[in-house]
């Protein structure tokens, strides 16, 4: 593994063989919690045995579920089990040593040997995300600049989509089985202290913090098998440079693109084509660049010809340093290089602590 991987939090699970292996397991380790504090032992929430009882050491929720299959689950902040307290930072790559070392300790402690080898647990869900310092006050613009991005219909008419979309300190899209979350750090922890009465350390370290987030709710195994990214579900193969670079540039080039935003007159004046001239000005005209492609393919009986020809001259446009987004007056530099930057170069993989969906 690489240093400049990082971790904040991802969903683990393992599947026991059997129902008595399954509960021995549960077993175990509830006698074991109840050695030490039962108020934390684990208890029935409707569809699962819960408890939350190494939530300072890192595993913030583990839980029994059995459905079809028999399964042990793990909510998982690998910074805190290597380094107890430390909620504010990730997981770097020198840390991989000593999470295997502490994690293997903590569930032979348990009692739960068997469960104490990390890299073979699988992974259920991911979140890989990059975070870049700018102007505090730049966040805002940018993410309206981003929501006149070339957002994909599919993401646009998704009921989370639409529920978040009025936010001024995010952009989330939401698909399938992922979810892009562009975002304020700073605001967005404020908030949270604010929504649920309680004090966060170091809150004013998050200034000027923007996160670039792609989460991987329900882990496709079989999808990214055909793609060439992984061969094997394990969270070995998940700790991953190429992993985080490809899911977060990806998104961003397909959302944002690289070019830089300028004023409507100075991007007309930078203009090598007529096609090009027209792409901006329907773009100003409309709105955003997804409004403009639906007008540019509903004046069009090819559809997907016209699709096709839309992302062509978008795409030219990008590579020649302009973004069809304009603003009144001045440049905002794209943050494409800052990002690549911080992947490249800088240390700033993770996977983003977010809210867990389980199974039915």
């Amino acid at each position: 593994m690489e240093e400049n991987e990082i971790v904040d939090t991802m969903t683990i699970y393992r599947e026991l063989k059997n129902y008595g292996e399954y509960s021995e397991a549960k077993n175990t380790l509830d006698n074991y919690i109840k050695g030490f504090n039962k108020n934390q032992s684990l208890h029935w929430n409707g569809n699962k045995y819960i408890t939350y009882a190494f939530a300072s050491n890192g595993i913030e929720e583990l839980y029994f579920k059995q459905n079809i299959k028999y399964r042990i689950y793990i909510k998982f902040r690998p910074k805190l089990m290597v380094e107890i307290g430390n909620y504010n930072e990730v997981l770097r790559g020198y840390d991989i040593y000593d999470l295997y070392i502490k994690f293997r300790e903590q569930m032979n402690k348990t009692g739960l040997t068997s469960l104490s080898d990390l890299s073979i647990w699988k992974v259920k869900r991911i979140d890989y995300a990059v975070d870049i310092v700018v102007s505090q006050k730049d966040i805002a613009i940018y993410i309206q600049l981003f929501k006149k991005g070339n957002i994909p219909e599919i993401l646009l008419k998704n009921e989370k989509t639409i529920k978040y979309w009025n936010a001024d300190n995010n952009l989330y899209l939401a698909g399938t089985s992922y979810r892009i979350n562009f975002y304020d750090r700073y605001s967005t922890v404020r908030m949270k202290q604010i929504k649920k009465n309680k004090k966060f350390f170091n809150v004013d370290n998050l200034y000027g913090v923007f996160r670039f987030e792609v989460q991987l709710r329900d882990i496709d195994i079989t999808g990214l098998k055909k793609s060439g990214l992984v061969h094997k579900n394990c969270v070995g193969n998940f700790l991953s440079h190429d992993l985080c670079k490809h899911f977060v540039i990806k998104n961003y080039n397909m959302l944002i693109g690289k070019g830089n935003y300028y004023s409507y007159r100075d991007e007309l004046s930078k203009c090598k084509s007529s096609t090009q001239y027209s792409m901006i000005k329907l773009t100003h005209d409309e709105g955003s660049i997804y409004q403009a492609k639906r007008k540019f393919l509903a004046s069009s009986n090819n559809k997907r010809k016209a699709e096709k020809k839309f992302s062509e001259i978008v795409n030219k446009l990008q590579s020649n340093g302009i973004n069809p987004v304009t603003i009144e007056s001045g440049i905002m530099k794209n943050l494409y290089s800052k990002i690549l930057y911080q992947i490249e170069c800088s240390n700033q993989y993770l996977i983003r602590r977010r809210k867990i969906e389980y199974d039915e």
